[in-house]
């Protein structure tokens, strides 16, 4: 069962990638790999496959990418910070992959930081010992002078918690080379920080590749982002998601990826209604994201409704007239709609059928009644045999400006609901007004 299911979806696979023109195949049956595109299945849960990946992308990249791959080992250094972190007896330290030149204790680096680019100088180097990955090292260092790329390494320098995990990082061996080494990563790290919209949320995540991948994700779903930014969420990014709270509310959340907000920023939030949401996977958090937003739609949608009449149809029950009229009271069963007290009504013809006083059942005032529930009815303004009879079916009146609101929020309304819109305007249509509600 497993072959067959594997095969079914790898053929799948192959058949998608075919429509939109690419030749491709399992990877132990690409002979070439210019003209085919070779998959290699691999289990996120187990890691199978990934050393194969691995050889493969190492194979290829000597192959196709040599002249790419050549590096300046006396040059200045280049790399990317990979995290950010305190070691025990060292202080705060940043691990760097060095992807070109070589970097030496004393040379000046700059990279990127949470306000902006950061020059600083280096007070050490850290590798780790052999056999040992470099993430997980826990104080098994020893301490170099040089390191030369490509390699790991961790550095001592000041200034480095103001770091931006995901941040390109240069030295410099000249002081008259710091101000273009400064243009240079400001650039790099502009292309991703200010891309910001008029209006919207505010995106904070830990590192800059986060940072872009999250603010893509939220693109493609058509999700503004006022403000984004790198580093744990603080009460200048809930003062600023405050501004939406009463312009547009749907814009009044703060979301974080990979970083947390502390009990005052949390506490501010819940005063200024604004909603923090975090998650530590990007499709979770944007999941928690549009539930939100679902949610505070519907509201939005409801409080918009509050004080609207809501359209109900019933029909008067026979042998429970327990009073003509001053009040008229009787019993009723709702066909459709929510039937509430302080309302008007009509009948089929389009008259007046009184105004409802209040609604209870066995000595208990109700505040509505919906389809199949029974109850009686007191009515003002009518006398049972006169204006309305036994079995008559009645519906609640509402005015023009009334109707056009539910009818523009239909999606709120229910089929039911719909319908008995639609029996009324003809009814107005017919006996009152020919363009009522229009």
């Amino acid at each position: 069962n497993t072959k067959e299911q594997f095969e079914k979806k790898f053929y799948n696979l192959v058949g998608q990638l075919s429509q939109v023109g690419f030749d491709a195949d399992l990877f132990t049956k690409v002979d070439d790999y210019r003209k085919r595109i070779a998959i290699i299945p691999i289990s996120a849960k187990t890691g199978e496959g990934i050393p194969e990946l691995l050889a493969l992308i190492a194979g290829l990249s000597q192959k196709f990418l040599e002249k790419k791959l050549e590096i300046e080992p006396k040059s200045s250094a280049k790399g990317t910070i990979l995290e950010i972190k305190e070691e025990k007896g060292i202080g705060m330290t940043a691990d760097v992959i060095i992807y070109n030149g070589h970097l030496s204790v004393g040379d000046t680096v700059v990279f990127g930081g949470v306000d902006g680019v950061i020059t600083s100088k280096i007070k050490a180097l850290l590798r780790p010992k052999p056999l040992v990955e470099m993430r997980d090292a826990r104080g098994k260092f020893d301490p170099v002078q040089d390191v030369f790329a490509a390699s790991g390494v961790k550095i001592v320098a000041p200034d480095l918690d103001k770091a931006v995990a995901g941040s390109p990082l240069v030295s410099v061996k000249k002081e008259s080379e710091i101000k273009s080494a400064e243009k240079e990563i400001a650039e790099e790290i502009e292309t991703i920080i200010l891309t910001t919209d008029q209006t919207g949320i505010i995106l904070k995540t830990d590192a800059l590749g986060s940072l872009e991948a999250v603010a893509s994700m939220l693109r493609k779903k058509n999700i503004l982002i006022k403000k984004l930014g790198i580093g744990p969420i603080s009460r200048g990014d809930i003062m600023s998601a405050a501004a939406s709270v009463e312009s547009n509310p749907l814009d009044a959340f703060v979301l974080g990826f990979n970083v947390k907000a502390d009990e005052s920023t949390l506490a501010e939030s819940e005063k200024l209604k604004v909603k923090i949401i975090t998650d530590n996977i990007i499709y979770h958090l944007i999941e928690k994201f549009e539930e939100e937003v679902a949610k505070k739609r519907f509201e939005m949608e409801n409080k918009k409704l509050e004080g609207v009449v809501w359209p109900a149809k019933f029909k008067v029950l026979k042998g429970f007239v327990f009073r003509a009229s001053k009040p008229a009271i009787f019993g009723v069963e709702v066909l459709g709609g929510k039937l509430k007290a302080k309302t008007s009504l009509i009948g089929r013809y389009g008259k007046y059928a009184g105004d409802i006083k209040e609604i209870e059942n066995e000595g208990k005032k109700i505040a509505e009644l919906r389809i199949g529930d029974k109850s009686a009815v007191s009515v003002d303004g009518i006398t049972v045999g006169r204006q309305v009879s036994e079995n008559d079916v009645l519906y609640v009146d509402m005015s023009e400006d009334n109707f056009r609101n539910l009818k523009e929020r239909k999606a709120t309304l229910s089929k039911d609901d719909v319908s008995i819109l639609k029996e009324l305007a003809e009814i107005k249509r017919k006996h009152t007004k020919e363009t009522w509600g229009l």
